[in-house]
């Protein structure tokens, strides 16, 4: 077993959270705003980093854990049950990833 840490660009988290944003705004309706056309900052005001981040962790996991893994010799970490990956300047680690050798 090893356990992974991956330490993620700030620019990536902000790419996906914009893209998370975007769909938000193209499936809702925002008061004074045609759909799809509310700037990110009202969408984020609404709805929280939080939220806009978790729409967003699946797409920047499988984006840079798949970057790690074709630069290492590593399988597909995969997380058990679904489990809540909190993010503190935005690392994650998953466990249960074996080493090929």
């Amino acid at each position: 077993q090893v356990d992974i840490e991956i330490s993620v660009d700030d620019f990536l988290v902000i790419k996906h959270l914009k893209n998370s944003a975007n769909k938000i705004a193209q499936s809702t309706n925002i008061k004074g705003f045609r759909k799809g056309k509310a700037p990110y900052s009202i969408i984020e005001s609404q709805y929280g980093k939080d939220y806009l981040l978790e729409n967003s962790l699946d797409s920047i996991i499988q984006k840079v854990a798949q970057e790690v893994l074709d630069n290492n010799e590593f399988e597909y970490p995969r997380l058990e049950n679904k489990q809540r990956v909190k993010l503190k300047k935005y690392m994650f680690r998953c466990k249960n990833s074996r080493r090929i050798y």
